[in-house]
């Protein structure tokens, strides 16, 4: 997997858990570079019961996760 990008509903929260490593994560426009392993959550993420679930086991070059 090369580039992945994800758009949520506003105001619906996600996590996301890589292993594999990736080179850049943009998450609500908040960059994240050259992890390898990695979890990250939006506010509220935590709590919400439905929310986006989101695991990357490979690799990537550029994930994207926005809200529209």
């Amino acid at each position: 997997m090369s580039r992945v990008s994800i758009e949520r509903p506003l105001g619906v929260a996600a996590a996301l858990t890589i292993s594999g490593g990736v080179s850049e994560i943009l998450v609500d426009g908040q960059s994240h570079k050259g992890a390898g392993h990695l979890s990250l959550q939006t506010p509220g993420a935590d709590r919400a019961a439905d929310r986006y679930e989101i695991e990357v086991a490979g690799g990537a070059s550029k994930i994207t996760i926005s809200a529209r």
